[in-house]
Order: structure tokens, then C-alpha cells, then sequence
């Protein structure tokens, strides 16, 4: 968990940042308000205490082989549970369907290239990046199922005093569907066999 949560939420972090800057438009900017300051803060946490890309690479690779993959099988069996156990949610079934499902195929993923860090060391590096990207997505869609499926019997109730437990719900709905796509087509850039990044020549700048 340590290089997912590392580059997952310092690369985030810096989105956030990025985003109210473009909701506040030029003045953003400026220093007229902390948004500027706040976003040349937070970049250090990609690049402090090993860049992201070398988090991603101690991921897929030292991470992958600690016990002989039995940290990775423990976080997959985690995973793997939750969705089973709330495969017939009556709220979130849907979303636990579809965390299931990429979590599958980034599983099939994550299997090919700790192969390949073997047999070709340099094309698995070029896809450990995005493959971490694909964990983070992963771990934090989790982590908001959970939290949705404790709050869902409040949230289904009426009154003010459940908006806290309905938006636990909202947050974890609003997640999967529009960021778990993007994941599986990250898994399917990390699987493709094609060589650019490697074999494209110096001379072609």
C-alpha cells in the first residue's frame, strides 16, 4: 500500500489543486488567493521520498515479489472478498459488479508483467506507471464501496441528519462509474504489446 497511497494521492493532490485554480479562472493565479501557492506546494509530494514513477516500479516490482507475491495475493484476496461478499447489495450490486470486474482484469495484468519484468525489463517499465494509476483507482473505489455499504441503510432513511450517510453512497456511486472505465482502458495500455517508447530512435526528435 505504501508506493499506491504515496503516488496515487500525491498525484491527486496536485489535480485538486489544479482544478480550483481553473474554477477561480485567472485570478487563480495570482496571489490574491492561496490556490497558487497550494498547487506549487503539493507538487513536492510526487517527487519527495522517490519520485512517483520509481514508486511505480517498486510496486510492480519488489512489492509483487515480496514472499513470493503473497503480499499482492493477501491485498487481491481482500478485494476479492468485498466483492463477493456484496455481490447482491440492493443499492451498490452494480458497483461492486463493476469493482469486481476490473479488478479481475488488473489482477490478469499484474500477472503478465511480472513476467515480462523478467523477460523484458524496459517495456515493463514504460507501463508501471499507468499500472499504479490502475491500483490506486482500484483501492480507492474499494475503500468507498466499503464506507457506501455501511451508510447505505441510514441513507435510505429521511431527514437531515442522513445527508451525511447519503452522500457516502453519492461519493462512492460518482467514483466507480465515471473513474473505473478509465481504469480498465489503463490496464488494456499496460497489456498492448506494441514497442514505441522503446524502440523509437533518437534520431526521430
Amino acid at each position: 500500500m505504501t508506493p499506491i497511497l504515496k503516488a496515487y494521492c500525491s498525484d491527486t493532490g496536485f489535480r485538486v489543486c489544479e482544478t480550483a485554480m481553473q474554477c477561480l479562472g485567472g485570478y487563480g493565479y495570482c496571489r490574491d488567493y492561496p490556490i497558487e501557492r497550494y498547487l506549487r506546494d503539493v507538487k513536492i509530494m510526487s517527487l519527495y521520498e522517490g519520485t512517483n514513477g520509481i514508486q511505480s516500479m517498486d510496486l510492480m516490482g519488489r512489492k509483487m515479489q515480496i514472499r513470493d507475491g503473497g503480499c499482492f495475493k493477501a491485498f487481491q484476496e481482500e478485494i476479492d472478498g468485498f466483492c463477493a461478499t456484496h455481490r447482491n447489495h440492493p443499492v451498490l450490486k452494480n458497483q461492486v459488479a463493476q469493482l469486481a470486474s476490473t479488478a479481475g482484469e488488473l489482477w490478469s495484468c499484474a500477472m503478465e508483467m511480472r513476467t515480462r519484468m523478467k523477460t523484458d525489463p524496459l517495456q515493463w517499465a514504460s507501463t508501471t506507471y499507468p499500472a499504479l494509476l490502475a491500483f490506486g483507482d482500484l483501492t480507492m473505489a474499494w475503500r468507498l464501496l466499503d464506507m457506501a455499504v455501511i451508510a447505505s441503510d441510514r441513507a435510505a432513511k429521511n431527514g437531515k441528519k442522513n445527508d451525511f450517510f447519503k452522500g457516502k453512497v453519492y461519493q462512492a456511486t460518482w467514483f466507480v462509474d465515471t473513474t473505473l472505465p478509465h481504469t480498465q482502458a489503463r490496464i488494456g495500455t499496460c497489456r498492448r504489446q506494441e514497442r514505441e517508447i522503446i524502440e523509437i530512435p533518437d534520431t526521430a526528435y
